[in-house]
């Protein structure tokens, strides 16, 4: 008998060590065995109905649910009739079935088997091959225990024909292995693209990747909830936020993967690969599993991106940098403090931190290993961008870098911005907050601004830092125009990026030297100066061709006292006002000589030229305004309530807007005159 017992072993080992993604089963059946068609030489029954137990195991194929392989053991009696005694079997087989599953939890199964049969009955002992054909019915209590019931024919074979039959009813007792720590078979199928540390906050409402699931079990999982985990750099798995009531056996899903990572993972400032983790928690059968997916995740460091969305260089817009936001605001406040402000404050703030780079010695450099002009026509290329603070240290930067660079210190200096794109280019801009018509009246020519959504902003080739302000402008307008033209610009707000990819502060490693601030206000003054004449000259030319042409006239010398007056040249301009009024009375003249002493502080002189406009155009409202405000400086305030009360008349919503001169148009005078007693600008210039 020692050699059944080997095979038995044999047989049983690899079903108790199979892998869990094969199912593995053990079966104990009771059952009553009923002899068929045994009768002696005399006709009557040779045997009567014995019972016994039979031993399955079963190993069910990963590639064909349906079919599985067991081995049997298992030992009987039948009663020999009119003996009083009973031949014993022992047999030990192989065979083959398939199963099937109509509804949840029930299981149809049929099987052959076959193998050797010892009959012992009495002091012989005899080796016979049997056969047996079985049906079994199973109802699953659990994912681990099957209750049934089962049905068996066995035929011995021995001298030359069927040493018995006999009909099997049987108990089923299963216990499905493995299972209670594997669970149902899944398969799991991740699709995952690298971490970005940049956008790590990004992960927690975007998506980094998907899994597909695949229900292996023949039976409905229920609840099935999916979470992603990258332990070193998350507190708690994510859940992927899609969970799927019922998953039908063979039926698959795929389900976005989130991650909520802690801001570890931006200390990343070299590749590496992490374990990470897929979370499947499930209902099988009534019970609850979770089930750990071991997986590798790659994060990048923290300056790669791709540019499948230009959107994304706005994360490396560090606004709030300490020392981007510190120099940033200290120049823009030199130039709010500035007496050059014939151009609009954004403006000059833009041009100011744009001198200051040049001083700086920041430079353009392209780097082929990660250049715009290539890395942007392929949408999964890894690039690698410099923050802002690494940029200043290294004092160099290719055309993303140094945009990236222009954008921080406007957006801390409390200007917006953009990026604008070309075909494998990448550039800024930024807004003026004003509208196109109020930039008419301030720029010669608006040719070189962009009008977006109703308000104006001035493009920067800023990779043209060494060349100067003016120049990067030019060249920048110049580009819009050229892509604007067949329809191949790009026009990405900041702030309106940073909705979808907020910026991450990277702390200041390097030490910067920055340009000192008085040295940045005299180039920014110098560019002030070549703007204002480089717009002022061509008009000043074509108002005097016209006069040497047409003759003179007050008001042709008047134009261009204003042309003058309005870039704040007044010391050029006064001329020309003057030469308007010499030997005849012009009213616009003189209002205009009241602005240049008003802004001079020359109040005694200001309130002599308005009076002398008015007398010649007594509803002038420029001339009443004038003449109320500098009455005001000189606190001949019922001058300046006269003034007001008449201006009320000609202008109610002019004289409202400087209701603090008079008492006339405001109910409370001294409040406002507190409030609002500090402006010292002029209405405008009468031309």
């Amino acid at each position: 008998m020692r050699n059944p017992l080997i095979i038995i072993i044999l047989v049983l080992i690899p079903i108790l060590f199979a892998n869990g993604q094969v199912s593995t089963s053990l079966r104990a059946q009771p059952r009553i065995l009923i002899p068929i068609n045994t009768s002696a030489d005399d006709g009557t029954d040779l045997f009567s109905t014995g019972g016994g137990i039979s031993f399955q195991g079963e190993v069910g194929m990963p590639f064909a649910q349906w079919l599985y392989f067991e081995g049997v053991l298992d030992a009987g009696f039948l009663p020999v009739n009119n003996v009083g005694n009973s031949m014993q079997t022992i047999s030990l087989g192989v065979g083959a079935g398939g199963r099937y599953v109509p509804v949840s939890r029930l299981v149809l199964k049929g099987s052959v088997y076959g193998g050797g049969e010892v009959l012992l009955y009495g002091d012989n002992t005899v080796l016979v091959p049997f056969i047996e054909p079985a049906v079994d019915i199973d109802f699953q209590l659990s994912p681990a225990f099957n209750l049934g019931l089962g049905s068996g024919y066995r035929m011995a074979f021995g001298n030359g024909g069927i040493a018995y039959q006999a009909l099997s009813v049987s108990v089923n007792l299963v216990y499905n292995l493995g299972v209670s720590t594997s669970g149902a078979r899944i398969e799991t199928t991740p699709d995952l693209a690298p971490i970005y540390p940049l956008y790590y906050t990004y992960y927690d409402t975007n998506p980094l990747g998907t899994v597909t699931i695949l229900n292996g079990e023949r039976d409905v999982l229920k609840d099935v909830k999916i979470s992603y985990y990258v332990p070193q750099f998350m507190d708690r798995p994510k859940p992927s936020g899609v969970d799927t009531a019922s998953l039908r056996s063979g039926q698959q899903v795929t389900v976005p993967l989130y991650a909520l990572f802690s801001n570890d993972v931006f200390g990343v400032t070299e590749g590496l690969v992490v374990a990470g983790e897929i979370h499947v928690d499930y209902t099988w059968l009534g019970k609850e599993f979770s089930r750990v997916e071991p997986i590798s995740v790659e994060v990048l460091n923290r300056n790669a991106m791709t540019w499948d969305d230009d959107r994304k260089a706005a994360a490396f817009v560090t606004a709030n940098n300490a020392l981007v936001k510190s120099y940033s605001k200290n120049i823009a406040a030199n130039i709010r403090g500035d007496s050059r402000d014939v151009f609009d404050l954004n403006f000059r703030i833009g041009m100011g931190l744009f001198e200051a780079l040049t001083l700086h010695g920041t430079g353009y450099v392209v780097d082929p290993a990660s250049a715009y002009v290539n890395l942007s026509e392929n949408l999964d290329a890894v690039d690698y961008i410099q923050f802002p603070s690494e940029t200043l240290a290294y004092q160099a930067g290719d055309c993303d870098d140094l945009s990236v660079l222009y954008n921080a210190m406007l957006e801390s200096a409390g200007v917006s911005t953009a990026f604008l794109t070309a075909p494998g280019h990448i550039y800024v801009a930024y807004d003026l907050g004003i509208p196109m018509e109020r930039a008419e009246r301030i720029f010669a020519n608006t040719d070189d601004l962009i009008d977006y959504e109703g308000s104006v902003w001035v493009p920067v080739e800023v990779t043209l830092v060494e060349q100067g302000f003016l120049e990067a402008w030019r060249v920048g307008a110049r580009e819009w125009r050229e892509t604007s033209n067949v329809g191949t610009e790009g026009f990405y707000p900041t702030h309106d990026a940073w909705k979808t990819y907020k910026p991450v502060e990277n702390p200041t490693g390097e030490l910067v030297f920055l340009p000192d601030p008085d040295e940045v206000m005299d180039a920014y003054g110098s560019a002030v100066d070549r703007l204002i004449y480089q717009d002022v000259t061509p008009i000043v030319r074509a108002l005097e061709t016209q006069i040497n042409r047409n003759g003179g006239s007050p008001p042709a010398y008047n134009k261009i006292g204003v042309t003058y007056a309005k870039y704040g040249l007044l010391d050029d301009a006064e001329p020309w006002f003057k030469r308007s009024v010499s030997g005849r009375a012009y009213a616009p003249g003189e209002v205009n000589l009241g602005n240049v002493a008003y802004l001079r502080g020359d109040y005694d002189t200001a309130a002599a030229r308005y009076k002398n406009a008015l007398k010649t155009d007594d509803d002038n409202t420029r001339a009443l305004l004038g003449l109320a405000k500098a009455s005001f400086e000189l606190e001949d305030y019922s001058s300046a309530d006269d003034s007001m009360t008449m201006l009320a008349v000609a202008n109610p919503d002019m004289a409202q807007h400087y209701s603090y001169l008079g008492t006339a148009t405001a109910a409370d005078a001294t409040v406002l005159r507190a409030s609002t007693a500090a402006s010292k600008d002029v209405y405008g210039w009468d031309d």
